[in-house]
C-alpha cells in the first residue's frame, strides 16, 4: 500500500512539474498579435459593446384619415406633417379624372401619352364623362410590373374612351386669417380655419415602420456589412476567444437577467432574428441598449509586461491605457489572451 501510496505522489509531481515547466512566452514573441488583435477588436467591440449597427430609423407610414364634410357629405382622406418652415400640414389624396383615345396612327397637331406595345398611340381628350355604365378594364407594364386600372366607355363621337383615375397627394396649410392672393380649398367656418394649397416636397425614407413591429426594436439596415448573428460571431470570433464570447453570446442573443429584484426585471436580446408576417427574416436591434464604449481606449506598448498566472497556452499582460481624449488619465489594466486549437492566440477579456 505504501509503494502505491509513493507512486501516486510521485505522478502528481510529475504534472505539477510539467505546469510550472509550461511558462508564458515572452511578451516580444505575441506583441505583434497583441497589437493585430487590439487594432480589431475597435469594430468588433463596437458591434458587441457599442453603438451597435447601423439601424433603419423610426419612420411609420402615414395613415389616413377619414374626415366628412356634414355640408356636402363628400369625404376626404388626409394625414397631419409637421415641417420646421411650414408648420402643420395636411396632406390629401387627390383624385384626378383623365380621358384618353386610342389612334393607330400618330398625330401631327398633337403629342400622345402612351404609346403600347402594339404601336398604338393615346391621347389626352377633353371629355364630360357620362353616369353610363363603365365596363372596367386594366393594363400591366412590363418594365415595372404595375398593374393600372381604367373604364372604357363607348362613345358617339369619340368611339372608345378611356377613364383613368390618377390618384395624387396635394398639400394644404392652416391659416385663421383669409389670404387675399390665394383660394381656400376647404373652409371650416364653425373653427375660423381656412386651408391653401401649397408647393411641398414630402420627405421620402428606404424603409417604414409599422405597428405590428416588435416594440423596443429596430430593424438593421440591409446595407450593413453585417446583417445577420451568424456574421456577428463569425466577426467576434476574429478577435476574441469562445471562452470569452459564451458570455457574450448570451447576453447578446438571450438576454439576461439584471437582478433578482422583480422591479428592475431582465434586459432583452440585443440583437435577434425576426420573422415577418411575409416569411422576411430580418436582424433587430434593441433600441434600449446603452454604449458601454466611453471613448477610443488606446495602449501603451512600451509599458507592457507579462504577469503570472499563466502559462504557454494562456497569457495576462499588464498594459497602461488611457481614452483617447483624456492621455494624462491612465490605468493600468490585464489583458488575457488564450490560445486555440488553431494555434493563433485570441484576447480572453475585453479591450474597451
Amino acid at each position: 500500500m505504501k509503494k502505491i501510496f509513493i507512486i501516486a505522489l510521485c505522478l502528481v509531481m510529475v504534472a505539477l512539474s510539467a505546469v510550472s515547466c509550461s511558462k508564458p512566452p515572452e511578451f516580444s514573441e505575441i506583441e505583434d498579435r497583441l497589437r493585430e488583435l487590439i487594432e480589431a477588436s475597435y469594430g468588433v467591440n463596437d458591434i458587441l459593446f457599442g453603438e451597435g449597427l447601423s439601424v433603419y430609423e423610426k419612420v411609420y407610414e402615414n395613415e389616413f384619415q377619414v374626415y366628412k364634410d356634414e355640408t356636402t357629405n363628400k369625404v376626404y382622406y388626409y394625414y397631419e406633417l409637421e415641417d420646421e418652415e411650414l408648420g402643420k400640414l395636411y396632406a390629401y389624396r387627390h383624385t384626378e379624372i383623365l380621358y384618353f383615345v386610342r389612334s393607330e396612327e400618330a398625330k401631327t397637331d398633337t403629342e400622345y401619352v402612351y404609346k403600347d406595345t402594339d404601336g398604338a398611340y393615346y391621347y389626352r381628350i377633353t371629355y364630360n364623362g357620362t353616369d353610363m355604365e363603365k365596363e372596367v378594364d386594366s393594363y400591366e407594364d412590363s418594365a415595372s410590373g404595375e398593374k393600372y386600372y381604367f373604364y372604357k366607355i363607348e362613345d358617339e363621337t369619340y368611339g372608345t374612351v378611356y377613364e383613368y383615375r390618377l390618384q395624387t397627394i396635394k398639400y394644404l396649410i392652416r391659416s385663421t386669417e383669409e389670404l387675399s392672393d390665394k383660394t381656400p380649398v376647404y373652409t371650416d367656418e364653425a373653427r375660423g380655419y381656412y386651408f391653401y394649397p401649397t408647393e411641398y416636397e414630402e420627405p421620402t425614407y428606404d424603409f417604414y415602420y409599422d405597428e405590428d413591429d416588435p416594440e423596443g426594436y429596430s430593424y438593421v439596415r440591409f446595407d450593413n456589412e453585417i446583417t445577420s448573428v451568424e456574421q456577428i460571431k463569425e466577426y467576434a470570433e476574429t478577435v476574441y476567444s469562445a471562452q470569452y464570447l459564451e458570455g457574450v453570446y448570451e447576453m447578446l442573443f438571450m438576454g439576461a437577467v439584471v437582478s433578482d429584484d422583480s422591479t428592475k426585471g431582465s434586459l432583452g436580446a440585443r440583437y435577434y432574428v425576426y420573422e415577418d408576417e411575409d416569411g422576411q427574416t430580418w436582424l433587430l436591434e434593441s433600441d434600449d441598449y446603452e454604449s458601454l464604449i466611453k471613448g477610443k481606449r488606446i495602449y501603451d506598448f512600451s509599458t507592457a509586461e507579462v504577469v503570472k498566472p499563466g502559462n504557454s497556452e494562456f497569457v495576462n499582460i499588464e498594459i497602461e491605457s488611457y481614452l483617447e481624449e483624456s492621455p494624462d488619465q491612465r490605468v493600468t489594466v490585464t489583458l488575457s489572451m488564450v490560445k486555440q486549437d488553431d494555434g493563433k492566440w485570441y484576447l480572453d477579456s475585453a479591450t474597451y
